[in-house]
């Protein structure tokens, strides 16, 4: 199995977590064909029509997310501004099966800067500002985030894909979520993360 290439472990006040980003190859050995993040992967390959660029958030359809069944596994996030403090949330999955948890609010139209948790802001703008950079690399974003945040421990691998606005900058990042056990606020099924 293809090993991380980086390790991130966090720690504000009660919120905790640990960053694993892998190479985007790894997520052929990693993922199964039908977990959503192919799904969005062969999506967001087959929008950039055979060519080595980031497609072009103009041909990029939401209304596809609910024929390819993963409308709830996918986060859409706008980022074309340049501080990642004002990115900001177009869509959640949470906001589709209601369960605000997370952000204690439905997360469409929040700024990045605006999470409620600092670890998680703080998180969330490093890896989208860095998903932006990889334009240049023309290269997703592939994660494995075990976390406590605001009291629910998440344990879930993420896929951020971009797409090219009108000048070809990056202006949007399409995440993809699997989930490795379902979400809990039962603290016997936190883990144990040492930060040094």
């Amino acid at each position: 199995m293809l090993g991380a290439i980086e390790r991130l472990r966090e720690r504000v006040g009660d919120d905790f977590q640990q960053r694993d980003h892998y190479y985007p190859d790894a997520l052929f050995e990693l993922e199964s064909w039908d977990s959503p993040i192919s799904i969005m992967f062969r999506y967001w390959l087959d929008l950039r029509g055979g060519r080595f660029r980031v497609p072009e958030i103009d041909a990029f359809q939401p209304g596809k997310l609910w024929e390819l069944k993963i409308p709830h596994h996918v986060a859409l996030i706008d980022c074309s501004t340049e501080d990642p403090c004002n990115f900001f949330v177009q869509s959640h999955p949470y906001d589709i099966v209601n369960k605000p948890w997370l952000f204690g609010k439905p997360a469409s139209g929040l700024r990045t800067g605006a999470v409620p948790s600092r670890l998680h802001s703080r998180s969330v703008q490093t890896d989208y500002q860095a998903a932006k950079a990889c334009e240049t690399r023309n290269l997703a974003r592939y994660s494995r985030i075990t976390q406590v945040v605001n009291g629910v421990f998440r344990d879930y691998t993420r896929l951020l894909l971009p797409f090219a606005g009108p000048r070809g900058d990056i202006t949007m990042l399409a995440s993809a979520t699997r989930m490795h056990q379902p979400a809990s606020r039962d603290p016997a099924s936190f883990p144990r993360i040492s930060v040094n």
